[in-house]
């Protein structure tokens, strides 16, 4: 079993566990390409539950690793990626990292896998996306109408059928954006920077 532990040296607070059976290990090894993540979103009263999920070539879903953290800080993430990456070591010591990882929008593990894993490609999940963090942050800041125009114009970029035709879509929404603050088009921009993945 590959696992870890980390408790916090001032308080002694256990804040955060890996693990990684022999088995998940091999399954990583062998399909560590295309790497799925996903966290337990204020379901659990404790820790957050994080998961790693790769696709065999039966597509098959296999967990790949499973940990445990009170919060959800890019510190955290980083631990969890040094713990991976450690537990992906072969007898050659290779670490072998995810080439694409799929997850929702999570400036926490986007933070991490930037500054531990750059060239990792971030794909981030649209449902996540459309139906918890774009309302949390756009409804206040355009109103409820413009809210509702700019969901319809992000579902009609996301149905293009070519790049050219997503681009300008999403170049619409870019500048309507900048239009009502520049808050709100840094927002934009940051949920953009991932939109070819």
């Amino acid at each position: 079993l590959c696992g870890a532990v980390y408790i916090d040296s001032d308080s002694n607070e256990l804040r955060r566990i890996f693990w990684m059976s022999p088995r998940q290990r091999r399954i990583y090894r062998r399909y560590h390409d295309v790497i799925v993540q996903d966290n337990t979103a204020k379901t659990n009263k404790l820790f957050h539950l994080a998961v790693f999920v790769a696709v065999d070539t039966n597509g098959k879903s296999r967990t790949v690793v499973t940990a445990l953290a009170l919060r959800e800080t890019s510190l955290d993430y980083e631990w969890l990626l040094m713990q991976l990456l450690d537990g992906s070591k072969g007898d050659d010591g290779r670490k072998l990292a995810p080439k694409v990882i799929l997850m929702d929008e999570d400036l926490g593990m986007d933070l991490a896998l930037r500054h531990k894993l750059p060239d990792t490609h971030i794909v981030n999940c649209i449902w996540g996306l459309a139906t918890i963090n774009l309302p949390t942050n756009l409804i206040r800041r355009l109103g409820g109408a413009a809210f509702k125009t700019f969901m319809v114009k992000l579902w009609l970029a996301q149905k293009s059928l070519t790049s050219g035709e997503f681009e300008a879509r999403c170049e619409v929404l870019r500048e309507e954006a900048l239009a009502k603050n520049k808050r709100t088009a840094r927002y934009l921009r940051r949920v953009f920077k991932h939109k070819h993945q």
